[in-house]
């Protein structure tokens, strides 16, 4: 499962349940984004090719986080830039923010 939290038409986070599986490379972030965040699945003995990651310059407005709940729990509280509650969100071990 895949949650976006959106606030005045802007993304402010990417959940990423603990039980999201599928086949292949997903990426959950916008190629915009400062920081890529995706999910690899692949058959045993597979064989990723050699290859290089494209130097892209990049304008960074914002510092980008990812926490993965290795265990217990934890209550993500979002607030707009005004410091006004939106909402929250319980994350739980394997879950990854």
């Amino acid at each position: 499962m895949i949650e976006h939290i959106k606030f005045n038409n802007r993304i402010l986070s990417i959940i990423v349940r603990k039980n999201f599986h599928k086949p292949g490379v997903h990426f959950f972030t916008p190629n915009e984004f400062s920081q890529q965040l995706a999910f690899m699945s692949h058959k045993k003995n597979k064989v990723i090719q050699p290859h290089i990651h494209r130097k892209v310059k990049r304008n960074v407005q914002y510092t980008q986080e990812t926490l993965i709940i290795k265990k217990g729990k934890l209550q993500v509280d979002f607030y707009s830039d005004e410091q006004e509650f939106i909402e929250s969100r319980i994350l739980d071990t394997g879950d990854v923010i």
